[in-house]
């Protein structure tokens, strides 16, 4: 009798999972395994916490399957040994899984694994992911493709999951303590089903009320939908998320809580959005969007100034403190987050490859698709998007203006009374005399003057856009991954 294999990646679910319903639809006996790739984890933008937030999520996982008299097995070995080893142990036919749109490094373990397939006479079966089309001819379709596949209903967990005894037993995962911390942070979002479901209800009926309000206030750790770590694990797909939301519009107490509802539908869109940029183009890990920014800015990863920022040492009060909360606990709304990385780029001249993989291991919730992009695109090197400079003072300022993010993470500067928390150089020598302000160095000199790191940022995107090819290059750019939504339905 043959059987078939499921194999988990960051699909972490049951319900809702095209590969199982199609392998228990065309087998009598189907396998369920999840492989813990070593090298995978050891990646620069891979880390404990994002470990340990998998490790919970397979655990739920396993525990689902379990009430369902199953089994999930876990490997530790590369996929090409464990499908060796299942082969031994039963006729394996056909192997299904879910297309992952990751690094270079998923992308060339996915083409291993279908040779090593094709070569076995084992059929391999891979279907697509969310709102993300594979083979996309052109962008001018994407929209239509991704409304059709978020309309479909969503499947129901099976009942019978067809389980076959094997004596081949499975390998023990690491945990997550004797996982080697490289950030030495605290962990500080549980995985798993259950966790999920109290995430998002929350959010839906409580919560999602503030999402607009709070949404580009650093401590507004609530007010966000907190769900995207969990969409990156794929404990629930973007469409089980969409059909929860138009639900809860439908039955949202006011017409406030409707419209912050409404804005989070739409970032929802764009996350798929932006996977599908390196769906299309996977080269984007390595190259700039527009080619012509390659050189921009000189790769350097053991710089002073990158060590700085990744350690919350710049001088700048809320760039620290975001840096610093980072590390701590793995999470920043969007605005810091975009504000952080652009400091990097813009302020300090860092090149975004030195950049982003420091930023992503500290992400709980690190999607490569839209880490990446987003990287560029606070870089300015997509050539499609509009420059965005922050001001770090001003976002200060207009985010924290008491301070009491500052205060809560860089506590060096908790003594300050709060109109000078923003820009600390600039209080006067009489004022620190008389309030007895000890104020420390790096505070009274930060490591880049604003005004000048900007000006200077501008001339030389000036200088590049001036360049004879960079406007055909900016054309190519649009053609393969310009958004196509109006601006109007936007609104």
């Amino acid at each position: 009798m043959s059987v078939g294999a499921v194999w988990f990646k960051r699909d972490l679910r049951l319900s809702d999972h095209e590969p199982l319903i199609t392998a228990l639809r065309e087998h009598a006996r189907v396998i369920l395994f999840y492989v813990f790739e070593e090298e995978y984890w050891r990646l620069p933008s891979k880390s404990f916490r994002q470990w340990s937030f998998f490790y919970d999520c397979i655990r739920s996982l396993q525990e689902e399957v379990a009430k369902r008299q199953g089994t999930v097995l876990t490997f530790t070995s590369s996929l090409e040994e464990v499908l060796m080893k299942l082969g031994r142990e039963m006729p394996l036919t056909a192997l299904y899984a879910h297309e992952e749109t990751g690094e270079d490094w998923t992308y060339q373990r996915d083409i291993r694994v279908r040779d090593f397939c094709q070569k076995a006479q084992i059929t391999f079966q891979e279907f697509p992911t969310n709102g993300v089309v594979r083979h996309l001819k052109s962008r001018d379709e994407w929209t239509a493709i991704h409304q059709r596949r978020m309309e479909k209903p969503v499947e129901a967990q099976p009942i019978d999951l067809h389980q076959t005894r094997i004596s081949l037993d499975g390998d023990i995962l690491p945990k997550p303590e004797s996982f080697p911390d490289y950030f030495s942070g605290e962990k500080t979002q549980k995985g798993g089903l259950a966790e999920g479901k109290k995430v998002l209800k929350s959010f839906l009926e409580e919560r999602g009320e503030r999402y607009l309000k709070n949404i580009a206030n650093p401590s507004a750790f609530m007010s966000s939908s907190r769900l995207s770590a969990f969409l990156s694990a794929g404990v629930f797909s973007i469409k089980q998320v969409f059909c929860a939301l138009q639900k809860a519009q439908i039955e949202a107490p006011s017409v406030w809580f409707r419209k912050n509802l409404a804005a989070f539908s739409s970032r929802l869109y764009w996350r798929c959005h932006f996977i599908q940029k390196l769906e299309d183009e996977p080269e984007l890990e390595f190259h700039a969007m527009h080619r012509g920014c390659d050189t921009l800015r000189k790769q350097d990863p053991s710089s002073e100034k990158l060590q700085a920022w990744k350690e919350g040492r710049t001088g700048y009060p809320l760039i620290d403190a975001c840096m610093r909360c980072l590390k701590m606990h793995g999470w920043l709304p969007f605005r810091m987050r975009a504000m952080v990385m652009s400091f990097a780029s813009y302020h300090l001249w860092i090149d975004w490859r030195d950049s982003y993989p420091i930023l992503g291991a500290l992400f709980t919730d690190y999607e490569p698709g839209i880490h990446i992009l987003q990287s560029q695109m606070q870089s300015g090197v997509t050539g499609i998007n509009a420059f965005r400079m922050y001001n770090p003072v001003k976002q200060s300022q207009d985010h924290d203006p008491k301070g009491i993010f500052i205060k809560e993470f860089v506590p060096e500067l908790r003594a300050l009374p709060e109109e000078a928390i923003h820009e600390p150089w600039n209080i006067p020598p009489f004022i620190r005399i008389a309030e007895n302000i000890l104020l420390p160095p790096l505070y009274e000199y930060p490591i880049v003057d604003h005004k000048k790191a900007i000006k200077f940022a501008r001339q030389a995107f000036k200088e590049l856009t001036h360049q004879p090819s960079f406007e055909e290059e900016q054309k190519r750019v649009y053609l393969k991954h310009g958004s196509r939504k109006k601006r109007t339905n936007m609104r």
